[in-house]
């Protein structure tokens, strides 16, 4: 994939437009087995052009092993639209959401594929991630267990 130099990453605060620092995009390398077509394994690495500098408020994640117990209480954090207006916030938001386990996702999913890899949330009906929130962690207990790629 092809990435021009004014494609950015900004680190180090929950401002969209101001403080942190700015590192630019050398390449964007997606997972070997995405498919267009059905959208399974829609991630992507970000390869930037100089290495982040760790400090105060910029930190690595651990990646979480275990296995995320249906009902745990996850968090994500994202820039996605807030309400119905479509517009997204200045700064990130927050939600809890709850792990509901596939079966009961399959059943909420109207006819979405839903695939062994996924790990579907729900918190309430019109709450949750939205458009502008893909590629957003989702945490459980410190660590990332997942990545915002789509709601329902």
């Amino acid at each position: 994939v092809n990435v021009t130099n004014l494609t950015e990453v900004r680190v180090g605060t929950n401002d969209i437009y101001e403080g942190g620092s700015m590192y630019q995009i050398d390449r964007v390398i997606p997972h070997e087995r995405y498919s267009a077509k059905t959208i399974r394994n829609d991630v992507a690495l970000l390869r930037l052009k100089t290495p982040i500098k760790f400090e105060e408020h910029v930190e690595k994640i651990e990646l979480n092993e275990e296995l995320v117990p249906i009902n745990a209480t996850l968090t994500i954090v994202g820039w996605g639209f807030v309400g119905w207006n479509k517009e997204n916030p200045k700064r990130t938001q927050v939600i809890k959401v709850q792990h509901i386990g596939l079966n009961r996702c399959r059943k909420m999913a109207n006819g979405s594929a839903i695939y062994p890899e996924h790990l579907c949330t729900f918190s309430r009906a019109g709450h949750g991630p939205c458009k502008g929130d893909s590629g957003s962690p989702v945490v459980w207990k410190g660590k990332q267990v997942g990545v915002v790629s789509w709601a329902m």
